[in-house]
Formats: C-alpha cells, sequence, structure tokens
C-alpha cells in the first residue's frame, strides 16, 4: 500500500499535525537553549528523561542534575560565608556526577547492587546525629527523604560496597575516567 499524500485527509489532518509537531519541537529546542533551568523546561526534562551526562553506557538525567544543582544553590543561599562560583559549583557537580554514573557501570560490570534495605539503613546512620531530618532536608536543600535516600545514600552506599568489593577501586575508577567517552549535554 502506497501512502497518497494528495488524499484529503492527509493534506487537512495529516500535514498540519506534522507541521505542528515539528514546530514544537523546534520551540522546545529554544526554550532550552535560551533558558534551562526555567520551571517549564524541567517539567519537559522530567517528563522526557533528557539526559545531562552520558559517561560509558550510564546516563544522568537532565532532571537529576537539577535537584543536584538547586540543592547546592540553596546550600550555598543558606551557607552566607560560602561564595563558591556558580561556574566552579556546576564544574564541580558534572565531575561528581560522571563518577556516579561510572560507579553505576562498574556495579554492573562487576555485578555489585545495593538493597532498597541497605539504602535505608545507610541513609539512617547518616542522618542519626541530626534532629528534625526531614526539616533540615528540606531547609538546606529543598529535598524530602525520599530525594535524600536517590541521591545521597544510594550513590554513597554502592560506592562503598565498591570498595569493599574491588580490591584497587580507586585505581579502577580513575583507569575508566580515561577511557570511557563522557558526553555532556549540558554547557
Amino acid at each position: 500500500m502506497r501512502l497518497n499524500f494528495t488524499h484529503p485527509f492527509v493534506v487537512r489532518v495529516g500535514l498540519p499535525m506534522a507541521g505542528l509537531f515539528f514546530i514544537s519541537v523546534m520551540l522546545l529546542g529554544f526554550v532550552f537553549r535560551a533558558s534551562p533551568r526555567n520551571g517549564f523546561a524541567r517539567l519537559v526534562a522530567r517528563a522526557f528523561s533528557f539526559p545531562a551526562l552520558r559517561a560509558g553506557g550510564e546516563v544522568v538525567s537532565l532532571d537529576e542534575y537539577y535537584k543536584y544543582e538547586e540543592a547546592l544553590a540553596q546550600w550555598y543561599a543558606f551557607d552566607k560565608e560560602s561564595n563558591a562560583a556558580a561556574a566552579l559549583v556546576r564544574d564541580r557537580l558534572m565531575e561528581r556526577l560522571i563518577v556516579i554514573a561510572l560507579e553505576r557501570t562498574l556495579a554492573k560490570e562487576y555485578r555489585i547492587n545495593v538493597k532498597s534495605k541497605e539504602v535505608a539503613d545507610f541513609s539512617a546512620r547518616l542522618s542519626a546525629g541530626v534532629p528534625d531530618f526531614e526539616r533540615f532536608l528540606s531547609e538546606r536543600y529543598g529535598w524530602s527523604q525520599r530525594d535524600f535516600r536517590q541521591l545521597v545514600a544510594e550513590p554513597l552506599a554502592l560506592e562503598q560496597k565498591l570498595r569493599a568489593g574491588i580490591s584497587d577501586f580507586e585505581n579502577v575508577l580513575s583507569q575508566r575516567r580515561g577511557i570511557v567517552p563522557v558526553k555532556r549535554y549540558l554547557e
């Protein structure tokens, strides 16, 4: 069966829909180029799971990147004595996210995983000395307990298991850092 591009349905409905789709994609691109940190861009990044970076086979989502970035911005706003430049903070954040992605790759390769119970225990140990930990997270970082487990406790618990499971972890990680291609999608 051949497509008939002169059929009335295609001309009246199909072509305008294709044009609307193309214009929408172009507008989304302009929104992200102009202001990748506005609320609409965040919503689209969360809905479509756009990548912030790719290291090897692992992808760090733009939404995950934004959560870290907002937490750091909130921390620096809260801690008036810290005067870190925004570009330096973003560079350090990207480097940390690259390490997290590489650790995820190593965990798959060495078949090391962290169970949710281990993450919960690790999270409890990290929060043990802080009274009203939920309020602390909310005020300092704008996070919930779930965000903390996902963004802090889980990567640290995985890193701890990797250190225990791989005899020369630091060396393996630095070698990986040198050979694994890293693609940054943010400038």
